[in-house]
């Protein structure tokens, strides 16, 4: 069957050069679920919009693989449009870093963000070599992570020290806890996205 996709683009206005694209499910594909899109996927049908000057990304995922993450943050951070991050549900793990790469997030009423260490499942039987290896590899993937949130949350006075606590609580903040870290940029009542 087709996986299903992570994402939909809603609402593209080819005139006004604006789309809305929604990030609703998991991201990346997950082979235990049959679930999930590749971030090669989101990127190219982004593209194949042609030319934007303004997207909104709805955002209500639990997070999912670091590496399409990441790939999809950087396509954001280099695409040319004006990107605005609206949380409508949930922004866990990878799905945050995706939401700091665009230029503002808000956070709608009874919404929650959660940044934290990045993990990895063990299964089977691992030796000490194979957990030494894993554990430099998720300790590059956090340096890359934090390296998205920082700019954000040392505007609002927050240092790295200060961050690294946050990632260790692994906690959800509500939207005015994330907006007063300066993850997000504003809470808002009435989330409107593109006319």
């Amino acid at each position: 069957g087709q996986p299903m996709k992570f994402f939909n683009i809603i609402n593209h206005d080819s005139t006004a050069k604006s789309a809305v694209i929604q990030i609703m499910d998991q991201i990346g594909y997950n082979w235990w679920t049959d679930k999930g899109v590749e971030a090669t996927d989101f990127i190219n049908e982004v593209r194949a919009l042609g030319d934007l000057e303004e997207v909104f990304l709805e955002i209500n995922s639990p997070g999912g693989n670091v590496y399409d993450g990441v790939s999809i943050a950087n396509f954001i951070k280099s695409h040319s449009a004006t990107w605005t991050a609206c949380v409508i549900g949930q922004a866990a793990s990878i799905a945050t870093v995706i939401a700091s790469a665009c230029e503002s997030i808000e956070m709608g009423i009874g919404t929650n963000y959660l940044v934290h260490k990045p993990m990895s499942a063990l299964s089977g039987y691992v030796n000490a070599e194979e957990c030494r290896a894993l554990a430099k590899d998720l300790d590059t993937i956090e340096d890359s992570i934090i390296d998205f949130y920082l700019p954000r949350i040392e505007a609002s006075g927050k240092t790295k020290d200060d961050l690294l606590a946050l990632m260790t609580e692994d906690r959800y903040m509500s939207a005015d806890e994330a907006v007063e870290w300066g993850f997000v940029d504003s809470k808002s009542v009435d989330i409107k996205a593109a006319a």
